[in-house]
Parts: C-alpha cells; sequence; structure tokens
C-alpha cells in the first residue's frame, strides 16, 4: 500500500488500502491489522507534506515533528475499564522488541479491576522514541495472556498526545 502511494498510483491511504483489498484478497478485507494501517496513513502523511513535495530519495522526506523523536509517555488509560473483574499487565516495547517498561516489575503488582472500575490508569513516565508497542495483558487461566495492544510512532504524535479507540487496537 505505502507503494502504491509512493509510485503515485493511488493518492491516499484510504485508496490504496481499498485497491490492495480488491486486487490481492478474496474476501476483499485487504489490510485488517489497525497498526499497519496506521503505519500506512503515516507514509501518506508523509509523502503529502509540502516540503516533501520534491523528494526524490528517502532520506530527503520530512517528517511531521521530528521533534517529537523523544516523548514521555505519562499514562496509558483504558477508558472505560474492560468489563467484569480482572488482573491487568503493562508491557512497552520500543520497535526491536526490546521491553522498556514492564508495570508489574516496575511496580511490583499487577493491576486488578472491577466492575465498579470506570477506567484502568498505568502510570509509566517512560521517554520513548520513534516506534513504540504498547501491550496490556490479561490473566486468564492463571497465565497472562495479550488482551489489547498497538503500535504507534513518536514522530507522527500531535500535541503530545494520542488517544487510540478500541476499533484501532490490533486486538481488543
Amino acid at each position: 500500500c505505502c507503494y502504491l502511494l509512493y509510485s503515485q498510483f493511488k493518492p491516499t491511504a484510504e485508496e490504496s488500502m481499498r485497491f490492495y483489498a480488491v486486487a490481492r484478497t478474496q474476501d476483499q478485507k485487504g489490510v485488517i491489522i489497525p497498526s499497519q494501517q496506521r503505519y500506512i496513513r503515516y507514509c501518506d502523511r508523509v509523502l503529502h507534506l509540502p516540503e516533501n513535495k520534491d523528494a526524490k530519495t528517502a532520506d530527503a522526506y520530512q517528517f511531521p515533528h521530528p521533534e517529537n523523536n523523544n516523548l514521555t509517555m505519562s499514562s496509558i488509560r483504558l477508558v472505560p475499564a474492560p468489563h467484569g473483574t480482572g488482573i491487568l499487565n503493562l508491557i512497552i516495547y520500543d520497535g526491536n522488541f526490546k521491553v522498556l517498561y514492564d508495570h508489574s516489575e516496575k511496580t511490583g503488582a499487577l493491576t486488578n479491576f472491577d466492575e465498579e472500575s470506570k477506567e484502568v490508569e498505568f502510570k509509566v513516565g517512560l521517554q520513548v522514541t520513534q516506534d513504540v508497542k504498547v501491550s496490556v495483558l490479561k490473566k486468564k487461566g492463571g497465565k497472562m495472556k495479550p488482551a489489547l495492544n498497538f503500535w504507534f510512532n513518536t514522530t507522527f504524535i500531535d500535541d503530545n498526545f494520542l488517544a487510540v479507540p478500541k476499533i484501532q487496537m490490533d486486538k481488543a
């Protein structure tokens, strides 16, 4: 899809994903993982920045917020809280899958929630840069299993704030 944008075969991320879905899949679902869709939109955004109009090589492209190469992730909030009761943990990875933050290791405890919980908040206070994976695990059958996760890139964060609706999470 990004090549379809780069080659100007399709003018927008949405059109390139639609074309891909029809041309390459029988069920016409195409790119279905929300983080992959997010990164295709990142590509679209870079290619459509006015200062990139005449860029000819990959290293010539400008990015929307180069000053956001390093951001402080203050907290992760799940709003509303998951249904029912349970135990959660938060793990944050860099783009190479290196664990940057493990909430249970940092605080010495897992996070409980119940039917009364309106939200679950993890105080993080972590410097992140470029590609970041956020993963929330939920205890099921005595084991911690992935409940939700998503990827983002810091150079595309507007106003130092990121909200990811449930529908835009890779697993939720």
